[in-house]
């Protein structure tokens, strides 16, 4: 996102909103969320960045909210979606259903005698 107007980062506000194929909310990410403990008195430009985006196999749909000065800027509903392909997630040769679980989750387990 470019920040033309060059406000400060605690003035903006970026959301995004991930749902599924019949528009339950899965994930919602948003700047709010965040500790920021520098405030950039001019910001440029804004990179929002998923590191690990752990879904399931379908359809998602991303709906973008942006706030600056406390002023709705920008609501756009379902702005794209995407799509992810079903795989071996857990590379244990098995298929997660889809029916089972929207989120994939990194977990160990640990036997113990």
């Amino acid at each position: 996102m470019d920040n033309k107007t060059n406000l400060s980062s605690k003035e903006i506000q970026l959301d995004i909103r991930i749902d599924d194929e019949v528009g339950q909310r899965i994930a919602w990410l948003s700047t709010v969320l965040l500790n920021h403990k520098t405030i950039i008195n001019e910001v440029s430009c804004l990179d929002f960045y998923i590191e690990k985006l752990n879904l399931n196999k379908g359809w998602y749909h991303c709906t973008i909210y942006i706030k600056a000065q406390n002023e709705v800027s920008d609501w756009i509903q379902n702005a794209f979606s995407f799509e992810v392909a079903e795989g071996d997630y857990y590379q244990a040769g098995k298929l997660i259903p889809q029916n089972q679980s929207k989120m994939l989750i990194d977990f160990k387990v640990n036997y113990i005698s």
